[in-house]
């Protein structure tokens, strides 16, 4: 939908006004000085003066203070109105529900996290609640709702498929229920959000192309290329807990063997004990614990081989690894990073650790959310009729 709209832009005429432009310039960074503003829009003074005038008198920005003296007048500093409101975020797992209240710069204001609720009307009740108590962390109208879920969403139908982690989840399309909280609605892949928030705000920032790995409750991947998020055909780009490595029927597919409720599983039936969290195995193996040992080095040996495919079909600049299993930290990533160069017969990327942890996701679909709700706005004021601004702004 972004693309959509930023495309639609790129076609209009005379390309975008100078009131859109200092809109948009303010969903970037904020608070800006008027002078910064003209600087970053190679505009005269006039022109920007006006620009400013409009946009407050529409309501889209306010003064908030004054910058420090560098010797004259102090130079006021401009920032979004809180009254245009901000956005909504949810990320719905197979154990845990976070929400989230962003602004338009897709800075989140309010969070909350719930344990996922089993029953589809349960999960129904529990994700419009909280996002309902979210709406009131902005005093304007909430612009947008991205939902980020673990499962394939494709982008062309709207159709959602493998959410088999979810057990409340049964909507094979995106759910009206859900575009009553607010819109538009969005629904994207939880490993999707992750790798673009992490892109935004985490281990991905400076990165050309950059590999998500989500290593928890499921396994996928996002994928980033130069600053565009890759959903592939249908949406299933990065569904890699579907590999499987043999050709035979019964072959079983990654997630299976990998995912963390499999590698607790694996454990139990080599003789381990009870564990809370299955990032607890790779302590237990480093220990000396041979059930531990013999698990942690089966799932390191095949996610390396089905990494390496992957590497060598994208070649990243950098790989960042997340999902709960990325707590066991360098535990995890330094045999995993060790075996996969190993495989590969070309320079091996970077690989490091996630820095959004648990929220990389709902940090994802705040952003997302927030860049079509600035889309949708700057739509509209380069849409304004005819004669209502300042002639010097389109």
């Amino acid at each position: 939908m972004v693309a959509d709209v930023k495309h639609s832009m790129a076609r209009a005429p005379n390309g975008p006004s100078t009131l859109v432009r200092a809109f948009r310039a303010l969903c970037s960074e904020t608070p800006l000085s008027r002078g910064a503003l003209r600087r970053g829009l190679a505009v005269s003074p006039s022109t920007v003066t006006d620009a400013v005038a409009t946009l407050m008198h529409l309501g889209f920005v306010r003064e908030v203070g004054h910058a420090d003296s560098t010797g004259g007048r102090p130079a006021g500093l401009l920032e979004l109105s809180p009254a245009l409101g901000g956005v909504l975020a949810a990320d719905v797992g197979g154990l845990r529900i976070r929400v989230a209240a962003a602004d338009l710069l897709g800075r989140v204001i309010a969070q909350r996290t719930y344990l996922t609720p089993v029953r589809p009307t349960e999960l129904r009740r529990a994700l419009v609640d909280a996002l309902g108590e979210m709406k009131e962390a902005h005093p304007g109208p909430s612009r947008a709702l991205c939902v980020s879920i673990a499962g394939a969403v494709n982008p062309k139908t709207g159709e959602i498929s493998a959410t088999n982690n979810i057990a409340g989840w049964r909507d094979p399309t995106t759910p009206a229920w859900l575009g009553e909280v607010a819109q538009p609605l969005l629904i994207e892949n939880e490993a999707n959000m992750a790798a673009f928030g992490e892109y935004h705000h985490g281990a991905a920032r400076g990165t050309r192309i950059a590999l998500f790995i989500a290593l928890g409750a499921g396994i996928g991947a996002g994928l980033i290329l130069s600053g565009e998020l890759f959903r592939g055909a249908s949406g299933a780009a990065g569904e890699i807990g579907l590999s499987v490595s043999s050709s035979r029927s019964s072959a079983r597919v990654l997630e299976q063997d990998l995912s963390g409720p499999a590698l607790l599983a694996a454990y139990g039936e080599a003789g381990g004990h009870a564990l809370d969290n299955p990032s607890e195995l790779f302590g237990l193996a480093q220990a000396g614990d041979m059930a531990a040992v013999r698990v942690v080095n089966r799932a390191l040996d095949r996610l390396a081989i089905n990494l390496s495919h992957v590497l060598l079909m994208v070649n990243p600049d950098r790989v960042i690894i997340g999902g709960g299993l990325a707590t066991a930290g360098e535990l995890l990533l330094s045999p995993l990073r060790r075996r996969t160069q190993a495989l590969l017969r070309t320079a091996a990327p970077e690989m490091v650790l996630s820095e959004l942890g648990p929220d990389a996701a709902l940090m994802g679909a705040a952003t997302w959310a927030a860049e079509v709700a600035v889309e949708r706005l700057a739509a509209e004021l380069a849409a304004g009729p005819a004669g209502q601004f300042h002639s010097a702004l389109w």
